[in-house]
Protein backbone atom coordinates (compact mmCIF):
# COMPACT_ATOMS: atom_id res chain seq x y z
CA UNK A 1 0.00 0.00 0.00
CA UNK A 2 3.08 2.34 0.80
CA UNK A 3 3.83 1.54 -2.67
CA UNK A 4 1.04 1.68 -4.33
CA UNK A 5 0.35 5.77 -2.82
CA UNK A 6 3.49 7.34 -2.76
CA UNK A 7 4.88 5.67 -5.44
CA UNK A 8 2.78 4.02 -8.51
CA UNK A 9 0.00 6.53 -7.90
CA UNK A 10 2.28 9.58 -8.05
CA UNK A 11 3.50 8.28 -11.60
CA UNK A 12 0.31 7.36 -12.54
CA UNK A 13 -1.39 10.66 -11.71
CA UNK A 14 1.92 12.68 -13.31
CA UNK A 15 1.48 10.55 -16.44
CA UNK A 16 -2.22 11.32 -16.95
CA UNK A 17 -0.94 15.34 -17.77
CA UNK A 18 -0.01 13.87 -21.27
CA UNK A 19 -3.68 12.71 -21.92
CA UNK A 20 -4.35 16.21 -22.91
CA UNK A 21 -0.92 17.20 -23.99
CA UNK A 22 0.02 14.41 -26.84
CA UNK A 23 -3.38 14.07 -28.49
CA UNK A 24 -4.07 17.49 -28.97
CA UNK A 25 -0.21 17.73 -30.29
CA UNK A 26 -0.51 14.97 -32.60
CA UNK A 27 -4.54 16.20 -33.89
CA UNK A 28 -2.74 19.93 -34.70
CA UNK A 29 -0.10 17.66 -36.62
CA UNK A 30 2.94 18.31 -35.05
CA UNK A 31 4.21 15.30 -34.74
CA UNK A 32 7.91 16.09 -33.66
CA UNK A 33 6.33 17.87 -30.47
CA UNK A 34 4.48 14.71 -29.06
CA UNK A 35 8.20 12.78 -28.92
CA UNK A 36 9.38 15.82 -27.35
CA UNK A 37 6.47 16.17 -24.81
CA UNK A 38 6.56 12.73 -24.17
CA UNK A 39 10.86 13.26 -22.95
CA UNK A 40 10.10 16.55 -20.47
CA UNK A 41 7.26 14.26 -18.79
CA UNK A 42 9.26 11.46 -18.61
CA UNK A 43 12.13 13.48 -17.11
CA UNK A 44 9.80 15.72 -14.69
CA UNK A 45 8.32 12.57 -13.40
CA UNK A 46 11.89 10.74 -13.22
CA UNK A 47 13.17 14.10 -11.25
CA UNK A 48 10.02 13.70 -8.76
CA UNK A 49 10.66 9.56 -8.09
CA UNK A 50 14.41 10.60 -7.38
CA UNK A 51 12.81 11.90 -3.94
CA UNK A 52 10.58 9.70 -3.17
CA UNK A 53 12.95 6.63 -3.67
CA UNK A 54 15.95 8.33 -1.92
CA UNK A 55 13.17 8.78 0.86
CA UNK A 56 12.13 5.41 0.71
CA UNK A 57 16.03 4.09 1.71
CA UNK A 58 16.12 6.49 3.75
CA UNK A 59 12.98 7.30 5.91
CA UNK A 60 10.69 4.38 4.89
CA UNK A 61 11.80 2.31 8.16
CA UNK A 62 11.58 5.08 10.49
CA UNK A 63 8.09 5.99 9.66
CA UNK A 64 6.82 2.72 9.49
CA UNK A 65 7.98 1.62 12.73
CA UNK A 66 6.43 4.74 14.10
CA UNK A 67 2.80 4.14 12.22
CA UNK A 68 2.70 -0.13 12.78
CA UNK A 69 2.49 -1.69 15.89
CA UNK A 70 4.81 -5.02 14.71
CA UNK A 71 8.30 -3.89 14.08
CA UNK A 72 9.20 -7.15 11.72
CA UNK A 73 6.48 -5.93 9.39
CA UNK A 74 7.58 -2.55 9.48
CA UNK A 75 11.40 -3.69 8.51
CA UNK A 76 9.93 -5.92 6.16
CA UNK A 77 7.67 -3.35 4.23
CA UNK A 78 10.74 -1.10 4.53
CA UNK A 79 12.81 -3.55 2.24
CA UNK A 80 9.60 -3.69 0.05
CA UNK A 81 10.05 -0.60 -0.77
CA UNK A 82 13.48 -0.36 -1.27
CA UNK A 83 13.56 -3.56 -3.93
CA UNK A 84 10.94 -1.19 -5.93
CA UNK A 85 13.19 1.19 -6.17
CA UNK A 86 14.99 -0.78 -8.88
CA UNK A 87 11.36 -1.59 -10.95
CA UNK A 88 10.45 2.69 -10.91
CA UNK A 89 12.22 3.44 -13.78
CA UNK A 90 10.81 1.02 -16.05
CA UNK A 91 7.03 1.89 -14.93
CA UNK A 92 7.56 5.47 -15.50
CA UNK A 93 8.80 4.43 -19.05
CA UNK A 94 5.61 2.16 -19.66
CA UNK A 95 3.45 4.50 -17.71
CA UNK A 96 4.32 7.48 -20.14
CA UNK A 97 5.21 5.51 -23.32
CA UNK A 98 1.95 3.92 -23.72
CA UNK A 99 0.36 7.13 -23.66
CA UNK A 100 2.84 8.26 -25.72
CA UNK A 101 1.22 5.39 -28.39
CA UNK A 102 -2.39 6.03 -27.10
CA UNK A 103 -2.19 9.67 -28.54
CA UNK A 104 -1.48 8.23 -31.72
CA UNK A 105 -4.29 5.64 -31.79
CA UNK A 106 -2.27 2.17 -31.10
CA UNK A 107 -4.34 1.09 -28.24
CA UNK A 108 -3.44 -2.23 -28.47
CA UNK A 109 0.19 -1.98 -27.36
CA UNK A 110 0.09 -1.73 -23.87
CA UNK A 111 -2.61 -4.87 -23.74
CA UNK A 112 0.00 -7.06 -25.84
CA UNK A 113 2.36 -6.25 -22.97
CA UNK A 114 0.66 -6.95 -20.20
CA UNK A 115 -0.48 -9.99 -22.03
CA UNK A 116 2.62 -11.44 -21.99
CA UNK A 117 3.81 -9.56 -18.42
CA UNK A 118 0.95 -10.43 -16.26
CA UNK A 119 1.63 -14.59 -16.55
CA UNK A 120 5.46 -13.76 -16.64
CA UNK A 121 4.74 -11.91 -13.31
CA UNK A 122 3.08 -14.84 -11.53
CA UNK A 123 6.00 -17.71 -12.48
CA UNK A 124 8.59 -15.22 -10.99
CA UNK A 125 6.85 -14.74 -8.18
CA UNK A 126 6.66 -18.37 -7.44
CA UNK A 127 10.08 -18.99 -8.59
CA UNK A 128 11.59 -16.18 -6.52
CA UNK A 129 9.58 -16.79 -3.30
CA UNK A 130 9.34 -20.58 -3.47
CA UNK A 131 11.64 -22.18 -5.80
CA UNK A 132 14.83 -20.22 -5.38
CA UNK A 133 13.61 -19.88 -1.75
CA UNK A 134 14.00 -15.75 -1.39
CA UNK A 135 10.80 -15.74 0.79
CA UNK A 136 9.27 -12.04 1.20
CA UNK A 137 11.69 -10.38 -1.00
CA UNK A 138 11.61 -12.63 -3.75
CA UNK A 139 8.04 -10.56 -4.52
CA UNK A 140 9.10 -6.97 -4.55
CA UNK A 141 12.28 -8.47 -6.61
CA UNK A 142 9.37 -10.27 -9.05
CA UNK A 143 7.34 -6.40 -9.18
CA UNK A 144 10.61 -4.52 -9.90
CA UNK A 145 11.67 -7.08 -12.77
CA UNK A 146 8.48 -7.14 -14.13
CA UNK A 147 7.97 -3.64 -14.20
CA UNK A 148 11.09 -3.37 -16.27
CA UNK A 149 10.09 -5.33 -18.40
CA UNK A 150 6.86 -4.07 -19.57
CA UNK A 151 9.32 -0.86 -20.32
CA UNK A 152 11.46 -3.19 -22.75
CA UNK A 153 8.21 -4.81 -24.11
CA UNK A 154 7.14 -1.31 -25.04
CA UNK A 155 10.03 0.26 -26.38
CA UNK A 156 10.38 -3.10 -28.54
CA UNK A 157 7.16 -2.72 -29.88
CA UNK A 158 7.34 0.76 -30.60
CA UNK A 159 10.15 0.81 -32.90
CA UNK A 160 9.66 -2.71 -34.85
CA UNK A 161 5.66 -2.14 -35.05
CA UNK A 162 4.49 -2.62 -38.78
CA UNK A 163 1.70 -0.91 -37.57
CA UNK A 164 -0.01 1.13 -40.17
CA UNK A 165 0.23 4.58 -37.64
CA UNK A 166 4.04 4.77 -37.41
CA UNK A 167 5.05 5.92 -34.32
CA UNK A 168 8.67 6.59 -34.77
CA UNK A 169 7.68 9.48 -36.89
CA UNK A 170 7.06 11.69 -33.46
CA UNK A 171 10.43 10.47 -32.38
CA UNK A 172 12.92 13.32 -33.17
CA UNK A 173 15.91 11.84 -31.07
CA UNK A 174 16.39 12.47 -27.05
CA UNK A 175 17.54 16.27 -26.15
CA UNK A 176 18.40 16.55 -22.73
CA UNK A 177 18.35 20.03 -22.58
CA UNK A 178 14.87 20.44 -23.86
CA UNK A 179 13.69 17.36 -21.96
CA UNK A 180 14.20 18.70 -18.74
CA UNK A 181 13.27 22.38 -19.23
CA UNK A 182 9.43 24.21 -20.04
CA UNK A 183 7.98 21.65 -17.37
CA UNK A 184 5.39 24.58 -16.16
CA UNK A 185 2.48 23.79 -18.14
CA UNK A 186 2.55 19.90 -17.24
CA UNK A 187 3.04 20.39 -14.25
CA UNK A 188 -0.07 22.60 -13.78
CA UNK A 189 -2.19 19.90 -15.56
CA UNK A 190 -0.05 16.90 -13.27
CA UNK A 191 -1.23 18.38 -10.03
CA UNK A 192 -4.90 18.54 -10.69
CA UNK A 193 -4.68 14.70 -12.46
CA UNK A 194 -2.66 13.75 -9.29
CA UNK A 195 -5.03 14.75 -7.00
CA UNK A 196 -7.93 13.45 -8.50
CA UNK A 197 -5.88 9.83 -8.63
CA UNK A 198 -4.53 10.06 -4.96
CA UNK A 199 -8.25 11.15 -3.69
CA UNK A 200 -10.11 8.58 -5.20
CA UNK A 201 -7.28 5.53 -4.32
CA UNK A 202 -6.95 6.96 -0.89
CA UNK A 203 -10.67 6.49 -0.25
CA UNK A 204 -11.06 3.72 -0.72
CA UNK A 205 -8.58 2.61 1.67
CA UNK A 206 -9.40 4.89 4.22
CA UNK A 207 -12.76 2.61 3.09
CA UNK A 208 -11.30 -1.14 3.92
CA UNK A 209 -9.23 0.58 7.21
CA UNK A 210 -12.43 1.36 7.99
CA UNK A 211 -14.16 -1.93 7.70
CA UNK A 212 -11.71 -3.63 9.51
CA UNK A 213 -12.98 -2.30 12.65
CA UNK A 214 -16.78 -3.76 11.48
CA UNK A 215 -15.30 -7.45 12.40
CA UNK A 216 -13.18 -10.05 10.31
CA UNK A 217 -15.83 -10.91 8.71
CA UNK A 218 -17.18 -8.12 6.99
CA UNK A 219 -13.51 -6.90 6.42
CA UNK A 220 -13.59 -10.26 4.28
CA UNK A 221 -16.87 -9.11 3.02
CA UNK A 222 -14.93 -6.04 1.95
CA UNK A 223 -12.32 -7.21 0.25
CA UNK A 224 -14.52 -9.25 -2.22
CA UNK A 225 -16.83 -6.19 -2.78
CA UNK A 226 -13.88 -4.24 -3.89
CA UNK A 227 -11.89 -6.69 -5.85
CA UNK A 228 -15.45 -6.78 -7.58
CA UNK A 229 -15.53 -2.94 -7.86
CA UNK A 230 -12.06 -2.35 -9.10
CA UNK A 231 -12.81 -5.25 -11.87
CA UNK A 232 -16.09 -3.74 -13.43
CA UNK A 233 -14.54 0.13 -13.08
CA UNK A 234 -11.64 -1.14 -15.61
CA UNK A 235 -14.74 -1.06 -18.41
CA UNK A 236 -15.49 2.73 -18.20
CA UNK A 237 -11.47 3.17 -17.65
CA UNK A 238 -11.05 2.25 -21.00
CA UNK A 239 -14.14 4.04 -22.44
CA UNK A 240 -12.32 7.36 -20.83
CA UNK A 241 -8.80 6.68 -22.48
CA UNK A 242 -10.56 6.58 -25.43
CA UNK A 243 -13.01 9.31 -24.91
CA UNK A 244 -9.70 11.64 -23.91
CA UNK A 245 -7.22 10.64 -26.80
CA UNK A 246 -10.20 11.33 -29.23
CA UNK A 247 -11.67 14.57 -27.71
CA UNK A 248 -8.01 15.65 -27.32
CA UNK A 249 -7.07 14.71 -31.11
CA UNK A 250 -10.16 16.84 -32.66
CA UNK A 251 -9.33 20.19 -30.04
CA UNK A 252 -5.80 19.56 -31.67
CA UNK A 253 -6.83 19.88 -35.41
CA UNK A 254 -9.34 22.46 -34.26
CA UNK A 255 -12.56 20.81 -34.84
CA UNK A 256 -14.47 22.15 -31.66
CA UNK A 257 -17.82 20.41 -33.05
CA UNK A 258 -15.95 16.91 -33.38
CA UNK A 259 -14.91 17.08 -30.03
CA UNK A 260 -18.42 18.34 -28.90
CA UNK A 261 -20.04 15.13 -30.64
CA UNK A 262 -17.08 13.26 -29.08
CA UNK A 263 -18.18 13.58 -25.56
CA UNK A 264 -21.63 13.64 -25.88
CA UNK A 265 -21.51 9.70 -27.73
CA UNK A 266 -19.07 9.12 -24.73
CA UNK A 267 -22.30 9.42 -22.15
CA UNK A 268 -24.49 7.19 -24.88
CA UNK A 269 -21.71 4.68 -23.67
CA UNK A 270 -21.44 5.10 -20.67
CA UNK A 271 -24.90 4.63 -19.84
CA UNK A 272 -24.84 1.10 -21.58
CA UNK A 273 -20.96 0.03 -19.54
CA UNK A 274 -23.29 1.48 -16.50
CA UNK A 275 -26.55 -1.16 -17.30
CA UNK A 276 -24.15 -4.03 -17.95
CA UNK A 277 -22.18 -3.57 -14.52
CA UNK A 278 -24.86 -2.83 -12.51
CA UNK A 279 -27.14 -5.84 -13.48
CA UNK A 280 -23.83 -8.51 -13.32
CA UNK A 281 -23.28 -7.08 -9.19
CA UNK A 282 -26.82 -7.38 -8.65
CA UNK A 283 -27.91 -10.31 -9.97
CA UNK A 284 -24.99 -12.14 -9.69
CA UNK A 285 -24.27 -11.51 -6.26
CA UNK A 286 -24.81 -14.66 -4.53
CA UNK A 287 -23.17 -16.30 -6.99
CA UNK A 288 -19.97 -13.85 -6.76
CA UNK A 289 -19.80 -13.81 -3.51
CA UNK A 290 -19.35 -17.42 -3.36
CA UNK A 291 -17.47 -17.61 -6.13
CA UNK A 292 -14.60 -15.86 -3.38
CA UNK A 293 -15.67 -18.05 -0.29
CA UNK A 294 -17.61 -21.30 1.21
CA UNK A 295 -18.46 -18.97 4.73
CA UNK A 296 -22.42 -18.45 4.51
CA UNK A 297 -21.79 -15.66 6.88
CA UNK A 298 -19.58 -13.18 4.42
CA UNK A 299 -21.67 -14.69 1.52
CA UNK A 300 -24.70 -13.24 3.28
CA UNK A 301 -22.90 -9.57 3.94
CA UNK A 302 -21.55 -9.00 0.80
CA UNK A 303 -24.97 -9.96 -0.74
CA UNK A 304 -26.00 -7.63 1.42
CA UNK A 305 -24.22 -4.64 0.58
CA UNK A 306 -23.87 -5.53 -2.78
CA UNK A 307 -27.39 -3.62 -3.99
CA UNK A 308 -26.19 -0.23 -3.10
CA UNK A 309 -22.22 -1.51 -5.00
CA UNK A 310 -24.45 -2.10 -8.00
CA UNK A 311 -26.21 1.57 -7.85
CA UNK A 312 -22.98 2.75 -7.61
CA UNK A 313 -21.96 1.38 -10.66
CA UNK A 314 -23.94 4.31 -12.76
CA UNK A 315 -21.92 6.97 -10.98
CA UNK A 316 -18.50 5.26 -10.90
CA UNK A 317 -18.99 4.91 -14.84
CA UNK A 318 -20.13 8.39 -15.17
CA UNK A 319 -17.03 9.43 -12.92
CA UNK A 320 -14.53 7.63 -15.21
CA UNK A 321 -15.55 8.56 -18.16
CA UNK A 322 -16.79 12.09 -17.43
CA UNK A 323 -13.24 12.50 -15.98
CA UNK A 324 -11.66 11.40 -19.22
CA UNK A 325 -13.24 13.92 -21.49
CA UNK A 326 -11.85 16.49 -18.84
CA UNK A 327 -8.04 14.91 -19.52
CA UNK A 328 -9.12 15.56 -23.18
CA UNK A 329 -10.13 19.16 -22.71
CA UNK A 330 -7.71 20.29 -20.28
CA UNK A 331 -9.85 20.48 -17.86
CA UNK A 332 -8.45 18.67 -14.54
CA UNK A 333 -8.75 21.08 -12.03
CA UNK A 334 -12.29 20.73 -12.03
CA UNK A 335 -11.66 17.13 -11.03
CA UNK A 336 -9.49 17.50 -8.53
CA UNK A 337 -11.43 19.79 -6.85
CA UNK A 338 -14.81 17.99 -7.34
CA UNK A 339 -13.07 15.05 -5.93
CA UNK A 340 -11.11 16.65 -2.86
CA UNK A 341 -14.67 17.88 -2.02
CA UNK A 342 -16.75 14.86 -2.58
CA UNK A 343 -15.18 12.12 -0.70
CA UNK A 344 -13.49 13.77 2.15
CA UNK A 345 -15.92 16.22 3.16
CA UNK A 346 -18.98 14.55 2.22
CA UNK A 347 -19.03 10.91 1.30
CA UNK A 348 -16.54 9.75 4.02
CA UNK A 349 -17.93 11.59 6.66
CA UNK A 350 -21.05 10.16 6.19
CA UNK A 351 -20.43 6.66 5.08
CA UNK A 352 -18.77 6.79 8.79
CA UNK A 353 -21.78 7.69 10.32
CA UNK A 354 -24.24 5.96 8.90
CA UNK A 355 -21.75 2.43 9.37
CA UNK A 356 -21.06 3.30 13.17
CA UNK A 357 -23.87 5.31 14.42
CA UNK A 358 -27.14 5.39 12.00
CA UNK A 359 -30.04 5.03 13.41
CA UNK A 360 -27.27 4.14 16.73
CA UNK A 361 -24.36 2.50 17.27
CA UNK A 362 -26.45 -0.75 18.23
CA UNK A 363 -27.95 -1.09 14.59
CA UNK A 364 -25.83 0.88 12.51
CA UNK A 365 -25.69 0.33 8.62
CA UNK A 366 -22.00 -1.44 9.03
CA UNK A 367 -20.96 -2.02 5.55
CA UNK A 368 -23.80 -0.69 3.28
CA UNK A 369 -23.46 2.72 5.61
CA UNK A 370 -19.84 3.12 4.55
CA UNK A 371 -21.00 2.19 0.12
CA UNK A 372 -23.59 4.47 0.80
CA UNK A 373 -20.66 7.43 1.57
CA UNK A 374 -18.72 6.55 -1.53
CA UNK A 375 -22.23 6.15 -3.98
CA UNK A 376 -23.11 9.64 -2.44
CA UNK A 377 -19.81 10.83 -3.48
CA UNK A 378 -19.50 9.42 -6.91
CA UNK A 379 -23.03 10.87 -7.68
CA UNK A 380 -21.67 14.48 -6.74
CA UNK A 381 -18.13 13.95 -8.73
CA UNK A 382 -20.02 12.24 -11.90
CA UNK A 383 -22.76 15.35 -12.02
CA UNK A 384 -20.35 18.13 -11.25
CA UNK A 385 -17.46 16.70 -14.11
CA UNK A 386 -20.50 15.78 -16.38
CA UNK A 387 -21.85 19.05 -16.55
CA UNK A 388 -18.76 21.49 -17.32
CA UNK A 389 -18.07 18.56 -19.86
CA UNK A 390 -21.27 18.95 -21.95
CA UNK A 391 -21.10 22.52 -21.07
CA UNK A 392 -17.72 23.28 -21.98
CA UNK A 393 -17.26 26.67 -24.26
CA UNK A 394 -15.41 24.29 -27.26
CA UNK A 395 -14.05 26.69 -29.63
CA UNK A 396 -12.17 28.62 -26.40
CA UNK A 397 -10.81 24.57 -25.80
CA UNK A 398 -9.61 24.87 -29.20
CA UNK A 399 -7.55 27.83 -28.55
CA UNK A 400 -6.12 26.38 -25.16
CA UNK A 401 -4.76 23.63 -27.30
CA UNK A 402 -3.58 25.82 -29.51
CA UNK A 403 -1.84 27.93 -26.76
CA UNK A 404 -0.53 24.90 -25.09
CA UNK A 405 1.56 23.86 -27.74
CA UNK A 406 2.90 27.11 -29.15
CA UNK A 407 4.13 27.22 -25.47
CA UNK A 408 5.77 23.75 -25.74
CA UNK A 409 6.92 24.38 -29.37
CA UNK A 410 8.70 27.78 -28.38
CA UNK A 411 11.23 26.60 -25.96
Amino acid sequence: MSANITGIAVIAGLASALDTFLPQAYGAGKYKLVGLIFQRCAALIFVIMFFVCLSWWLFAETVLLKLLPDPESAHMAAMYLKVCTFGIPGYILFETGKRFLQAQSIFDASTYILFVCAPINAITNYTFVWYLDFGFIGAPIAVAFTYTLMALGLFLFTITTKHETNPMKCWNGFNPKKAFSNWGELIKLSIPNLVMIMSEFLSFEILTLLSSYLGTNTLAAQSVIATMGSLTYQIPYGVSIAASTRIANFLGAQLPKAAKVSAQMVFVITLFVAVFNSSVLYFGRYQIAGSFTNDSRIVEIVAHTMPIVALMQVFDALNATSAGCLRGQGLQKIGGIVNLFSYYLVGIPIGFYLAFYFPDAEHAWGLVGLWTGVTIALLIVGAVQCYYVTTADYDKLVHDAIRRSEAQQNH
